[in-house]
């Protein structure tokens, strides 16, 4: 009886650390969805990584970053990184970061700059 009881709590942490980890994905899940919804409401903010050393900008070059640093706001993904430990211990996470930062930060720079080409691209007569 004392052994299903300790592997009945054993199963309940490992779901419950789970559904955690789960639910904190789910808010990185869709990040092209996440970009339109931002620029759509005017909120055009760049997203990053900080690092203990740098901070990441993925998914744009060199130029296109320093055109953002300068003209645009950055929220970082990982804002906790001081408190808990660092998202570089965690590869996995890490890489989801970088992969939700990545395809965010081409979708806004992508309707930016269409944003920016429309008046030339109009049809005049």
């Amino acid at each position: 009886m004392k052994i299903w009881i300790v592997l009945a709590v054993l199963v309940w942490f490992s779901v419950m650390a789970n559904a955690d980890y789960s639910s904190e994905f789910q808010l990185i899940a869709s990040p092209v969805q996440d970009a339109r919804e931002a620029y759509q409401q005017g909120v055009k903010e760049f997203v990053s990584i900080e690092l203990s050393q740098q901070t990441l900008i993925p998914g744009l070059k060199q130029k296109q970053q320093q055109y953002v640093k300068q003209r645009y706001r950055l929220r970082p993904l990982n804002r906790r990184w001081k408190t808990f430990a660092n998202v570089e211990g965690d590869k996995m996470r890490l890489r989801e970061l970088i992969h939700y930062a990545n395809r965010f930060n081409i979708t806004l720079w992508q309707l930016i700059e269409a944003e920016q080409n429309k008046p030339k691209r109009q049809y005049r007569y």
